[in-house]
């Protein structure tokens, strides 16, 4: 396998955006479906870093499960896309006091609340209709649900059964890898956004509507910036229910 990795833009101080992408160099890049992870669109949420590391981890080690999700897709993942808000002490919002996940454009291509589109968030948007993600994890801290569109009205997504299963099917086996308790939160585990409640200007809408792709945010940790001793139980907590998620990309 191959990690390649490269500087796709700044942040508003100048700090380079990286871009993960695993492959087998000996299999060709084009035609395979885009799986895309995301974590820390919010700095103060640490956790989501260490479950998208050891994905990474995972996909370029040589156990045969690893081998045979790896061969079949093109894997990108996107660590860190606010590092300003990192280096000023993990905080929510970028340099320029915006939260990133309230930056993109709605359905209807209003701004929220007429916020000026920051540099990060035409960044995810550039690679999103570039790439054409077929399937986008993205990890968020805060609660232990797996969150599924539509988070910007009450209308169901024309694949909310879809949705639904493989949410569903995520957060069984979250809880299964889990102690008791782990990831139940709302819909024992799983929530309609809009239901949860209604946001405006997030990624999640925008892939799904926009950039034609579909992604869920999955809330991994009741605590945005768990202690440091707990971090890899988090991985082995959503190391198989990713994998089942991911396979759902085909």
């Amino acid at each position: 396998p191959h990690l390649r990795q490269d500087v796709v833009g700044k942040s508003v101080e100048g700090r380079p955006l990286l871009l993960l992408t695993i492959t087998n160099p000996d299999i060709a890049e084009g035609g395979k479906k885009v799986i895309w992870l995301m974590a820390r669109q919010h700095a103060w949420e640490s956790g989501t870093s260490w479950v998208a590391e050891g994905a990474v981890r995972f996909l370029l080690s040589n156990a045969p499960a690893a081998a045979a999700i790896r061969d079949r897709f093109l894997w990108k993942v996107f660590p860190l896309p606010d590092p300003d808000g990192v280096f000023r002490g993990g905080v929510r919002f970028n340099a320029n006091g915006y939260d990133l996940n309230r930056n993109f454009p709605a359905p209807d291509g209003s701004q929220y609340s007429g916020q000026p589109l920051q540099t990060e968030t035409q960044l995810m948007m550039n690679l999103g209709l570039a790439e054409r993600f077929n399937l986008v994890a993205n990890f968020h801290g805060g609660a232990e649900v797996v969150n599924y569109p539509w988070d910007h009205q009450s209308a169901l997504h024309v694949d909310d059964a879809w949705y639904q299963s493989i949410s569903r099917a995520y957060a069984t086996s979250a809880q299964n890898n889990s102690p008791a308790g782990y990831l139940d939160d709302l819909n024992n585990g799983i929530t309609n956004g809009a239901d949860w409640y209604i946001t405006t200007g997030n990624r999640q809408d925008w892939t799904n509507y926009a950039a034609g792709g579909r992604e869920v945010t999955i809330e991994i940790s009741s605590t945005k910036n768990p202690a440091a001793s707990t971090l890899p139980d988090f991985w082995n907590y959503n190391r198989d229910a990713l994998l089942g998620f991911l396979e759902q990309g085909l």
